[in-house]
C-alpha cells in the first residue's frame, strides 16, 4: 500500500508538471500566434510601402523622361531661335548680324596674317519691275533661287548675306590678291545671267556688284560694306550687269 502510496504520489507529481508543461505550451503557441498575427501585419505593412515605392519610383521615371524631352525641346527652340536671330527667313542666309559677327572676325585674322580679304556688295538689276508685273510671290521665289545661285559658286568658307529687299553682301575671306574678287565676280555675272524658271516665267536678272578690299578700302567692316555699295553704284552707272572696285 505504501509503494502503491509513493506512486500514486508520484504520478500526481507528474501530472502537475504535465499541466504546467501544457499550460506553458498553450501559452508559447497563444504568443507564436500573437507573433505570427503581428508579423504577418508587418509583411502586409511593408508589402504596401514596397508597392509605394515601386509606384513613385514610376512616377519619378516618368517625371525624368518628361524632363529630359522637355529639355530636348527646349534646347531646339533655343537652337532655332538662335538661328533666326542670325539668319534671313526667305532664304536662310545669313543676316546683317552674323555677317558683321563674321567679317569681324575676319579682318581680325587678316591683320594677324597680313593677308587681304574682299567685300562684294550685289544689286540685282530691275528687281522692281518683276515685283510690280509678276507679284511679290515670284519675287520671292527669284530672291531664293538666286540665293541657291550665289551659294553654289562660292567657297564654303566665304559668307553670303542678304542685306535686305534685293541686295546680298558677299565675304570673300583669306584672298591672294583682289583678282581673285574679280573671278568671283565674273563667275556670279554668269551664273546668275542663265533664266531662272520661276512660276512657269522664264525670268532674267542681272546683277551690279561693287567691290572693297582689306585693308586698302577700308580697315572695319561699315566701311568696307559702305565702300563696296558705293563701287556698286559705280556699277549701275556703268550699265549694269558689271563689277567695279572701289575708287
Amino acid at each position: 500500500m505504501l509503494e502503491v502510496r509513493l506512486l500514486n504520489n508520484k504520478s500526481k507529481s507528474r501530472s502537475l508538471r504535465l499541466e504546467q508543461t501544457v499550460l506553458e505550451l498553450h501559452k508559447t503557441e497563444s504568443g507564436l500566434r500573437t507573433t505570427e498575427v503581428a508579423l504577418s501585419k508587418e509583411n502586409a505593412a511593408l508589402e504596401d510601402h514596397v508597392l509605394q515605392l515601386q509606384q513613385e519610383n514610376i512616377h519619378l521615371v516618368v517625371a525624368t523622361n518628361k524632363a529630359h524631352a522637355l529639355a530636348e525641346k527646349t534646347e531646339k527652340v533655343v537652337v532655332r531661335m538662335t538661328h533666326l536671330a542670325q539668319h534671313d527667313v526667305l532664304t536662310d542666309l545669313p543676316n546683317r548680324t552674323l555677317l558683321n559677327d563674321r567679317l569681324a572676325q575676319a579682318i581680325a585674322l587678316a591683320h594677324r596674317q597680313g593677308k587681304q580679304l574682299a567685300v562684294m556688295f550685289l544689286d540685282l538689276d530691275r528687281f522692281k519691275h518683276i515685283n510690280d508685273s509678276l507679284g511679290h510671290f515670284v519675287g520671292d521665289q527669284l530672291l531664293q533661287s538666286v540665293a541657291k545661285r550665289l551659294t553654289s559658286v562660292v567657297r564654303s568658307s566665304d559668307t553670303i548675306c542678304r542685306q535686305g529687299g534685293d541686295e546680298f553682301v558677299i565675304l570673300l575671306a583669306n584672298i591672294e590678291r583682289a583678282e581673285d574678287a574679280a573671278l568671283s565676280a565674273k563667275k556670279i555675272l554668269t551664273t546668275l545671267g542663265v533664266p531662272h524658271l520661276i512660276d512657269k516665267h522664264q525670268l532674267h536678272v542681272s546683277v551690279s556688284i561693287g567691290i572693297s578690299i582689306y585693308p586698302a578700302d577700308g580697315l572695319d567692316a561699315d566701311t568696307l560694306i559702305k565702300n563696296a555699295d558705293a563701287a556698286m553704284y559705280n556699277a549701275k552707272e556703268d550699265g549694269r550687269n558689271n563689277y567695279q572696285f572701289f575708287k
